[in-house]
């Protein structure tokens, strides 16, 4: 029969799984979270570039350009 000692051990072993899980867990969804900002970020400068192409455009005609 297991002693009461080797019982609590692999309690707090358990315990200390689902730590590592939920902190891995934790890490991956930051990641994740940096990952879909840069990506907003990237496209948001990508339509910040379209529009100033169109402005300048724009531009051109009003100035009297081709």
């Amino acid at each position: 029969m297991p002693t009461r000692d080797y019982v609590t051990s692999h309690i707090g072993d358990g315990k200390k799984s689902v730590n590592r899980t939920v902190d891995l867990l934790s890490r991956e969804r930051d990641s994740i979270s940096r990952i879909l900002s840069q990506a907003e970020f990237k496209n948001t400068i990508e339509r910040l570039e379209e529009l100033k192409s169109k402005i300048d455009s724009i531009e051109s005609k009003l100035s009297g350009g081709t």
